[in-house]
């Protein structure tokens, strides 16, 4: 704001970020990360993938794909958020030692509470 108490006039934006990626130093990062889980799995310590998905509408609404069921279901022509029931959240977490893991599926937008 300005000394007057007006708002200052509006500055453009810059760009000022490259988005240029150092492959170098990209793969070393994940060299480093590959030699941590060879040395876990040789401890037998668990060596976990936890990943989070988009965040899907929860509804009746058309989505591409097959779908396994024993009959047609009537949906929304359009995915709008307006018609949608609430958000659902899939957070999967793997451990790749031992084979396991397991899939939440969350209602909330951020940190998922469980499904009812």
């Amino acid at each position: 704001m300005a000394a007057s108490g007006r708002l200052s006039p509006p500055f453009p934006t810059q760009k000022l970020i490259t988005g240029a990626v150092d492959s170098q130093q990209r793969d070393k990062q994940f060299c480093h990360i590959a030699a941590l889980r060879r040395l876990a799995r040789q401890r037998g310590v668990p060596v976990l993938s936890i990943d989070t998905k988009k965040k899907e509408l929860l509804s009746t609404l058309y989505q591409r794909g097959k779908r396994y069921s024993p009959g047609v279901q009537d949906v929304y022509d359009h995915d709008f958020r307006h018609l949608a029931d609430g958000v659902l959240v899939a957070h999967g977490v793997y451990d790749s030692v031992r084979n396991v893991g397991f899939l939440t599926l969350g209602t909330s937008r951020e940190t998922s509470g469980p499904c009812s």
